[in-house]
């Protein structure tokens, strides 16, 4: 009796996982890439207070002309932006009221699951942006 029961069971294994493979996999891509667009977010938080600290110190200096302060800014964001990440697609704005200086860092991550993109609306980027404010010293 317990023959044909282990007979009858024979394929069973191959069909559970046929049913569960594929929202396993969508659970694994899925983690990835939020994981992923974590650590982005935590790179533009950091490039973006980094760049306002700095603006916010420099924004008294004689020595240097207006555009060359905008450049130190740029140039500090994009270094803390490219320290973890590649790819051209990021922008850094600056806005100064006189009494703070706010650094606005935009970096639009590419999904590379084409899955993800039904889900999301088909959409093949995502903006990622922060925006931080200091006083000027």
């Amino acid at each position: 009796m317990s023959a044909r029961i282990y007979k009858a069971e024979k394929g069973q294994a191959l069909a559970e996982a046929a049913l569960v493979l594929p929202i396993l996999l969508l659970i694994i891509m899925a983690a990835l890439t939020f994981g992923m667009m974590i650590y982005v977010k935590t790179l533009v938080v950091l490039s973006s207070s980094q760049a306002a600290r700095v603006g916010s110190s420099i924004y008294y200096d004689d020595t240097m002309t207006a555009e060359e302060k905008t450049q130190k800014i740029k140039t500090t964001a994009y270094y803390y932006l490219g320290s973890g990440i590649s790819g051209t697609d990021r922008k850094v704005d600056i806005y100064s009221d006189g009494a703070t200086i706010s650094v606005k860092v935009t970096y639009n991550y590419k999904l590379i699951f084409p899955l993800l993109h039904e889900i999301l609306g088909n959409k093949t980027t995502i903006p990622i942006q922060y925006e931080s404010k200091f006083l000027i010293q």
